[in-house]
């Protein structure tokens, strides 16, 4: 059975008032839920999978299960045991190992956990305030920066960014190994936004306008940057590996397409 500890990195603050503040979100595609899904290890070398299988004790549910294997399906390891949650958010990193999962769980919130590939599980954070409470002022506001956790293109820094208030976004940098805090800034935003990681190791905050951007790094506040060329994938690691194989899992088997390298990381 896993083992699981709690670290609260942080804890959501006071909600303020967000009157003539935009409400739409934008979606990238680490955010959609889906029942099973398939994400490259950031060195291209394994993929991390979510299978999902069915509840013994409940014909209309789903539990979910994390395994690693190699891209031909051999070396299959499993990561977590069967769970009820969904997965939303799903990284795998390579030396050290470990896989960054976000849990939708009830009550509009969720739970990010990292977790090494002998199944030990630390939260890293979770949220307890559904998106509606973000903007209290206006009914049925979003955030407007997805609650996310980051690896690094190198796995060795988390980036955790959130909403304390509406408008007001939080980052923190954490080191993978620990989970320790390194450094954190907060910045005021007026519109939606989506972050990605630069392949130079920096972390980029660009909000749906096509032309504002940051630039934010560790003992470097935010700085006004080139917008950039794409934001999706966010990090080294998503369903699209560095020479541009697409991954995808259904029923439990890998699918692998070749497809077009300048849509993988490093298109920003």
């Amino acid at each position: 059975m896993n083992r699981r500890i709690t670290l609260i990195a942080l804890t959501t603050g006071f909600l303020s008032a967000c009157a003539g503040l935009q409400t739409q979100t934008t979606e990238t595609p680490e955010q959609t839920v889906a029942s099973e899904q398939a994400v490259w290890s950031n060195d291209g070398s394994e993929v991390a999978v979510v299978q999902a299988l069915a509840d013994p004790t409940n014909a209309e549910h789903l539990q979910y299960q994390i395994f690693v294997r190699k891209p031909d399906g051999s070396s299959n390891r499993q990561v977590t045991d069967v769970r009820s949650e969904p997965i939303r958010q799903l990284y795998y990193v390579k030396d050290p190992d470990y896989v960054i999962a976000e849990s939708i769980l009830e009550g509009e919130r969720s739970r990010f956990d990292k977790i090494t590939l002998d199944g030990h599980e630390i939260t890293i954070m979770e949220d307890r305030l559904s998106p509606a409470q973000i903007c209290t002022e206006q009914s049925g506001a979003m955030p407007l920066v997805p609650h996310s956790v980051l690896p690094s293109p190198d796995g060795k820094m988390l980036a955790h960014l959130y909403n304390r208030a509406c408008g007001q976004v939080v980052i923190e940098f954490l080191q993978a190994h620990d989970l320790s805090a390194v450094d954190g800034y907060t910045l005021a935003i007026s519109a939606p936004a989506q972050a990605t990681w630069h392949p130079q190791g920096y972390l980029v905050l660009a909000l749906n306008d096509g032309k504002t951007a940051w630039k934010i790094n560790v003992e470097q506040a935010p700085l006004s940057t080139d917008y950039p060329h794409c934001l999706h994938p966010t990090t080294s690691s998503s369903n699209i590996a560095a020479d541009g194989r697409r991954v995808s899992i259904l029923n439990g088997q890998l699918k692998i397409a070749q497809e077009d390298p300048q849509r993988a990381f490093g298109c920003q």
